[in-house]
């Protein structure tokens, strides 16, 4: 949508400059449609895909694939007043993705409140840890 509209303001402007307008009016969508890329790139660049298998999460981005198992999570930190939500998985090694993988997790319908996945998952994670370490 943003770079829809951007692009529109870039086509008439560029129509009313050709007709004697001021350049400053030709130069500010360009600069939108830069600053819109950007924001865009740092708010949902690092996003992975995440699917939820039991015992480990996998984890896809542009053909690469990641399994972290629940016991090999060291952290879950989970943005939920940001837009869009993130939740971010400190892995313990290091993988063809990395350390740490973000992703958004599925909409809930009440606002301002955790996700019942992401509480979930957090809850399996300190099972599985605790599993791992013994009694």
């Amino acid at each position: 949508m943003w770079f829809t509209v951007t692009a529109g303001m870039c086509i008439l402007m560029f129509y009313h400059t050709a007709f004697g307008s001021g350049m400053l009016f030709a130069l500010v969508p360009p600069l939108m449609l830069v600053f819109g890329y950007r924001a865009f790139k740092k708010a949902y660049g690092d996003l992975v895909q995440a699917y939820d298998e039991g015992d480990s999460l996998v984890f896809y981005k542009k053909g690469k694939r990641q399994r972290v198992k629940l016991e090999d999570i060291i952290n879950i930190s989970y943005e939920h007043m940001t837009n869009p939500e993130r939740v971010t998985i400190h892995a313990r090694s290091s993988g063809p993705l990395g350390k740490e993988l973000a992703f958004c997790p599925l909409n809930k319908w009440f606002p301002f409140t955790q996700s019942p996945i992401v509480a979930d998952l957090i809850k399996r994670v300190d099972q599985a840890r605790s599993v791992r370490r013994g009694p």
